[in-house]
């Protein structure tokens, strides 16, 4: 991500940074929808094929769904932090003691602690500021930062 734009330095934080809220929210990393898509297709596929009067369109309907919610509950799903450390890893910090001090809290711990994200998103963000800022001008999202 080396001389990266502005707007792409900011949007790829703000992913980041969704991913910390909804950590910090507890939410879950795997995806629902395979689940609700397994339930509608199972439930769609009955209702028609008791309606049709089809056996076969019946059970081919309940396999689907059946596959569906299966390919859900047997999806591995990453962790937060695996997550949100693989985007860590493919952007080029501009604030590089932020993220020293991320790195060492890490390799310290043994994990990535939400508040420390936080600290090391919002010294990024203010680095990003900075850097438009010493250009002496209002930055535009072609500009580029290195």
């Amino acid at each position: 991500m080396k001389g990266a734009r502005i707007d792409d330095r900011i949007n790829f934080l703000r992913g980041i940074e969704r991913d910390w809220k909804d950590w910090s929210a507890g939410k879950n990393t795997k995806p629902h929808w395979i689940f609700l898509v397994g339930v509608l297709t199972a439930t769609g596929g009955l209702i028609f094929s008791f309606w049709s009067g089809n056996q076969r369109l019946t059970v081919a309907s309940f396999a689907i769904g059946i596959a569906f919610i299966l390919a859900g509950l047997l999806q591995a799903g990453e962790t937060w932090e695996e997550k949100i450390q693989k985007k860590i890893r493919a952007y080029e910090p501009l604030d590089i003691d932020a993220m020293r001090t991320l790195a060492v809290s890490v390799f310290h711990k043994d994990e990535l602690m939400p508040e420390e994200l936080r600290k090391w998103l919002d010294a990024e963000f203010s680095a990003i500021s900075d850097a438009v800022l010493r250009d002496g001008r209002k930055p535009h999202s072609g500009d580029i930062i290195n």
